[in-house]
């Protein structure tokens, strides 16, 4: 992080960070599981740490009318839904709009699982020890669905690394994980990307090269 700014250079520094972190905590993991995109370039330099693999995890946020950056749910990858009902019945979200944007979601989850090698398998989550990252956290829906797709994997440890996040949303993954990294929790929290000096989109070939180089030498 820039001391001078409390703002993280990137998320490839971010990562850096975290890693060393998890180093120092001494946690016993056997995958990193990251959410694509942002998610993979802040799990990189952990997993390279660790010396583990990096499997990918596809979640996606359900974005509010006309402010496709609120979340107002997400689906997870086995299709399973989490909707902020109080918002929906704030802004009269209607669900023809709903139902439009969740098979908008699910179009892009399924080309995301179709394009990128290394997604997480039930067989490779059963009895392990996961650790999922993301480069961020705000209101937590894409977090959750990507914890209640892994809990049905049965691991036998999830813990949780995130870069930055607000204190309310932290709170609601203490008890759905076994642990939770996050070392930045500023007050009032503003959006993730306002504590990057760089917070541009990740590309899917940013994503393909980091999980080439991070998994290729352990194929």
């Amino acid at each position: 992080m820039d001391d001078r700014n409390d703002r993280y250079v990137n998320r490839q520094q971010a990562g850096q960070q975290l890693a060393a972190q998890i180093a120092a905590a001494e946690l016993p993991l056997d995958i990193v599981v990251a959410i694509p995109r942002g998610g993979v370039e802040v799990a990189a330099p952990i997993a390279r740490q660790l010396d583990v693999p990096i499997a990918l995890i596809s979640p996606r946020k359900l974005g509010m009318p006309g402010q496709e950056e609120v979340a107002i749910g997400a689906i997870g990858p086995d299709g399973s839904l989490l909707l902020d009902e109080p918002l929906i019945r704030r802004y009269g979200i209607s669900p023809d709009y709903i139902e439009a944007e969740k098979n908008r979601q699910l179009a892009e989850l399924e080309r995301r699982q179709r394009d990128y090698p290394f997604p997480l398998t039930p067989d490779q989550a059963k009895d392990k020890r996961i650790l999922l990252v993301d480069d961020g956290i705000a209101t937590g829906y894409t977090l959750r669905a990507a914890i209640a797709t892994l809990r049905a994997y049965q691991p036998a440890f999830l813990a949780v690394a995130l870069p930055v996040g607000p204190a309310d949303t932290l709170s609601l993954l203490q008890d759905t994980v076994d642990f939770v990294l996050c070392p930045f929790v500023p007050e009032p929290f503003y959006a993730v990307g306002a504590y990057y000096e760089d917070f541009g989109q990740t590309s899917d070939e940013t994503v393909l090269a980091l999980l080439e180089e991070v998994n290729g030498a352990k194929a």
